[in-house]
């Protein structure tokens, strides 16, 4: 069956017929037509074909026949005999001084959409279903005949159609029936043969051309392929249509990751082997671990990174791309963290610099392929905020080749992350970032007015004043910065403010995210791994967090200038002897935008509430998600998801497992050594106390839960350690029916601001244990802290828990993982002070084990290590 588009208008008649009719449209303007800002966006032509004027003002377009009047044409607007005029379906809903510009664009590959013309009573004067069309295609009327749409491979919008380029219909597209997936041996794959058309295929992922080899009947699959069908008609009137596209693995070994398959010919490989100028159109799939296709795309790759494409293994971009007539995005839930159902773009991340095998040279020793999926996973963890490039390992094939262990990331800096996760689409958002110079990735040149005039009102101005903060606090995510700061100083980031910053605001009052926050980006150079590109005085463990202090002095030799260079307009910039490689936009180039470090340090040291934040949030995050043993379960999870890829990612690309496991380590070493030492690094910088241990606790238990700074703790009692010469604020949360009286502290080692308030400021002096009272509390001087032994202490399958007051008998425990998950509980009774502990389900790791008895709480710290 071919799928003819010779589809004649239904006119709507309104007294006359109407000589202004929609003589062309285009859904797939990838790169062929600039609007007025340099974007490649929908349009829709219209065209006079009387001899007269015809004055348009207030009529309608709109994509629904349900909804005729969605865009009204601005007043003033008279079409001229036989003239035509463009009107881009971009969904900026606005009029610029070239250009006009609906409230809507297509998505063809919907199926459902129309382009519709309304007068300016909203009726219909033309409506047709959006035909889809391949890439760089038109659907258009011939000069001879207003009345039948045909597809247009050489579009002309402004202009008469090209006759000789129009054609009446596409092929249909072939089905291949035989399941994508993984097969032991070879297999006989079938495909639905369209009558009168000729079946083409390649194994490579190529578009099949009309010199492909024919499929006839079926064909044997022998190893590893992805298949490409494509229907040809001997009609020259009919184009070749879609393809259909599935990969076979045959005979690979099993996988414990899932697997993501590439197909896109040639240039894929050339891309993949270095080639930065291509920029092929292909096939992606996506397969469960367990070998079932889970979803499917088409769209186009192109390269990912900078220095890391000094490395083999090279990082790609996929992007779906609706242009092409087939999907707008993977249909799939990608990551687990997220709900998130449809992903048009998605990084294939080969680890960037930090890619193992790494090049070999000095400064890529000690590579691990996990440092910046670890950074991200400790940010996001911790819940710190801030947005992040989340990662799920995959293993990937290019054209039906092995091509090792990647990982897939969001992209926080693309507009279907900020509209999914903040309901900000990319016309209602400021996005600014900074590598190497500084450029408006959304927002325009209002961005950088807004962020400037901002900036300079807080260096500018004297921020200790109530008023002055209470702007600065106003329009910035103040968490956010001090968040940025803390999670680069930690992980001893060489690559930073300089270098992989972004900053961000939504600007619909109904969205989410309206301050100005910060993104995690590049962190592969960290924990004294890579090129010092920072001016960080310090990358050993004892880095401290007044660094920042000679990293912004770096920054003013790095940037000595601060106003705009030049706008380029291409899909590259050389600057200072280096090429830097964007996406085609238009870029307003500066220096340094952004002077975070300046902002944050003119904070720090003349506003008070802005360095109580910073430290309690620093305390906050090393007692929780950043704690030694948090830091270092997470890393060791993190590498046993790979490790059993390993084998076969080395023997594709070289090294050894011995030089990778002694690599990870190092770093393991070095996290152990950096967390141990933060404390005292801060105090060293900043006229702080401590640590003492705080325990927080509520008599009678389960009353209620305990906000302490940033952080809510449920399960207690709980214990960390805090500065003291700072104030720390606590908040009780009752749980329902709990009516909280007053704060108490045991041993009058913490000074409470209002013991009364359920809101209070607290400073600590010493170890000291600080109880939330409620109505029905026992008096707390009876209300203890159990004294509990485990044994042993890291423990494998068993451990012994008992309790030195001998008239224990029964006993609730609860033990809890570094990320707050509740992974076992239970209840002991008929016990004698003491009771064995079966822990061998619960994987290797560090955990929080909380026992109540009557009205005796302990919590412990318990290792399991096997």
């Amino acid at each position: 069956m071919k799928y003819f588009y010779l589809i004649f208008l239904t006119f709507i008649w309104n007294g006359l017929f109407s000589q202004i009719i929609i003589s062309e449209y285009s859904a797939s303007n990838l790169r062929m037509f600039p609007d007025d800002y340099g974007k490649y966006e929908d349009w829709i032509e219209l065209h006079n074909t009387g001899n007269t004027s015809v004055d348009i003002s207030g009529w309608y377009l709109s994509d629904k026949r349900d909804k005729p009047k969605k865009w009204k044409i601005p007043s003033g607007t008279t079409l001229g005999p036989d003239n035509y005029i463009i009107i881009w379906a971009s969904g900026r809903d606005e009029i610029t001084p070239t250009d006009f510009h609906t409230n809507f664009k297509f998505t063809q590959s919907k199926n459902d959409e129309f382009v519709v013309l309304s007068n300016s009573g909203g009726n219909i004067i033309e409506s047709a279903p959006l035909i889809i069309t391949q890439n760089h295609q038109s659907v258009s009327k011939s000069s001879t005949d207003n009345n039948v749409w045909y597809i247009s491979t050489e579009p002309t919008p402004g202009s008469e159609a090209i006759e000789e380029k129009l054609f009446s219909a596409y092929t249909s597209r072939p089905t291949i029936n035989t399941n994508a997936g993984f097969y032991k041996d070879s297999i006989l794959v079938s495909v639905s043969q369209p009558p009168n058309e000729v079946l083409r295929y390649t194994l490579d992922g190529s578009l099949p051309s009309d010199s492909s080899e024919v499929f006839n009947g079926n064909l044997v699959i022998r190893e590893t392929a992805v298949l490409s069908v494509r229907s040809f008609s001997p009609d020259p009137a009919i184009l070749p249509g879609l393809i259909d596209f599935k990969t076979y693995f045959i005979n690979e070994p099993t996988q414990t990751l899932p697997v993501i398959s590439l197909g896109a010919g040639e240039e894929l490989i050339l891309l993949a082997e270095g080639d930065r100028e291509q920029t092929p159109f292909g096939s992606c799939e996506v397969f469960s671990k367990e070998g079932e296709l889970k979803s499917r795309s088409y769209g186009e790759l192109d390269r990912h990174g900078q220095d890391s494409w000094i490395n083999d293994q090279r990082s790609l971009d996929w992007i779906s791309r609706d242009e092409m007539g087939y999907d707008s995005g993977l249909p799939q839930k990608l990551f687990s963290y997220s709900e998130r159902d449809q992903y048009q773009r998605i990084i294939l991340r080969a680890s960037g610099d930090d890619n193992y095998p790494s090049v070999g040279d000095e400064d890529h020793e000690g590579s691990t392929h996990i440092r910046d999926e670890y950074v991200h996973e400790l940010v996001k963890k911790s819940g710190m905020n801030m947005d992040v490039r989340a990662s799920e390992r995959y293993l990937v094939y290019l054209n039906g080749k092995y091509w090792g262990v990647y990982a897939i990331r969001e992209k926080p800096d693309d507009h279907d992350y900020t509209d999914y996760t903040y309901k900000q689409d990319k016309y209602d958002i400021q996005f600014l970032k900074t590598w190497g110079q500084s450029w408006v990735e959304y927002g325009d040149q209002q961005a950088i007015d807004d962020w400037q005039n901002f900036r300079d009102y807080i260096l500018n101005n004297d921020v200790s004043q109530e008023g002055v903060y209470d702007k600065i606090t106003g329009e910035m995510d103040v968490v956010s910065l001090a968040d940025y700061m803390i999670a680069n100083l930690t992980c001893v980031s060489s690559d930073w403010l300089n270098y992989n910053t972004g900053w961000w605001r939504g600007l619909k009052p109904q969205g989410g995210h309206k301050k100005w926050g910060y993104i995690m980006w590049d962190n592969d150079a960290t924990f004294d791994y890579y090129i010092n590109y920072s001016g960080v005085p310090d990358i050993s463990p004892n880095a401290k967090a007044c660094d920042i202090e000679e990293i912004s002095v770096f920054m003013d030799e790095f940037f000595p200038l601060d106003t705009t260079l030049v706008q380029y307009e291409d899909d590259s910039i050389f600057i200072d002897g280096t090429w830097y490689y964007f996406e085609g936009d238009t870029f307003l180039v500066f220096p340094d935008l952004g002077k975070h470090e300046k902002i944050f340090l003119k904070l720090l040291e003349d506003n008070p509430d802005f360095r109580n934040l910073y430290f309690a949030r620093y305390a906050d995050m090393f007692n929780t998600t950043f704690s030694c043993e948090s830091m270092i379960y997470i890393l060791d999870s993190m590498v046993n998801i790979i490790r059993p890829e390993m084998p076969r990612h080395i023997a594709r690309w070289g090294g050894s497992m011995f030089e990778w496991e002694s690599n990870i380590k190092r770093l393991r070493d070095f996290i152990i050594k950096r967390c141990n030492r933060i404390d005292d690094g801060l105090k060293a910088c900043y006229n702080l106390t401590g640590t003492y241990e705080i325990t927080l606790m509520t008599d009678p238990p389960e009353s209620g839960a305990v906000r302490l700074n940033t952080k809510t703790h449920t399960y207690l009692p709980w214990k960390g350690e805090y500065f003291g010469n700072m104030i720390n604020e606590v908040e009780i949360i009752p749980f329902a029916g709990k009516k909280f009286l007053y704060w108490v502290s045991k041993n009058e080692g913490i000074v409470i601001n209002h013991s009364s308030l359920s809101k209070t400021g607290i400073e600590i002096l010493s170890r000291d244990t600080l109880v939330a009272v409620f109505e029905g509390s026992v008096s707390t001087e009876n209300f203890n802290i159990a004294k509990v032994n485990l044994s042993p202490n890291p423990a494998g399958f068993m451990v012994n828990v008992s309790f030195e007051n001998e008239n224990v008998t029964s006993v609730d425990y609860k033990i809890v993982a570094a990320d707050g998950r509740i992974v076992q509980t239970g209840i002991q009774s008929s016990m004698d002070a003491s009771f064995i502990l079966d822990v061998s389900q619960i994987p290797v790791g560090s955990y929080i084990i909380h026992l109540t008895t009557d009205n005796v709480s302990s919590m412990e710290k318990l290792i399991i290590m096997r």
